[in-house]
């Protein structure tokens, strides 16, 4: 990937936002978090800022490598940065916790993400039933399996075969 960008910079182009966004995201999908936090370095040591996108694909990589501390790390690192989050932020953020066995952090950025306004969707009540049965707690589970339901979302396959687990 260097030698790429290497080449594309020595004919005279560099990278935007987009350009960085789109390398960080594909080593997060591969949870390599020390290339995302080089090529996050590399980015903020030029003239691109980072936006929300590029905060989003980091937590990301965090919750694959089920470093919510590292997740909690970055988004902080967003707000401090005036970065507004959107959902799929919190629901990185959430799913570092629940892939970290830490239901109660969990469930404290879930408020947090609705006192911000968001409302949930299917994938983050999927991530609190998935914290819950990763810590053993069949009644947690079941409580945001019914809150889910409650507010007219259904459960898919993801979410069935969590609960049966």
């Amino acid at each position: 990937m260097t030698r790429w960008v290497t080449r594309i910079q020595r004919m005279g182009c560099t990278l935007d936002v987009a350009a960085f966004n789109y390398i960080i995201e594909l080593f997060s999908k591969l949870a390599l978090m020390r290339e995302v936090e080089s090529w996050m370095q590399r980015m903020s040591s030029g003239d691109v800022v980072p936006d929300v996108h590029t905060y989003t694909s980091i937590i990301e990589c965090c919750a694959k490598c089920k470093d919510a501390g590292r997740g909690v790390e970055w988004f902080e690192r967003m707000r401090d940065a005036g970065v507004a989050p959107e959902l799929q932020t919190y629901a990185n953020i959430i799913d570092a916790c629940a892939k970290s066995k830490m239901p109660q952090e969990a469930d404290r950025w879930y408020h947090r993400m609705i006192k911000s306004n968001f409302h949930s969707n299917q994938a983050i009540y999927n991530s609190m039933i998935d914290a819950s049965i990763k810590c053993e707690d069949p009644y947690g589970a079941e409580k945001w399996f019914m809150t889910m339901r409650k507010n007219g979302i259904f459960g898919n396959a993801v979410t069935f075969n969590s609960l049966i687990t």
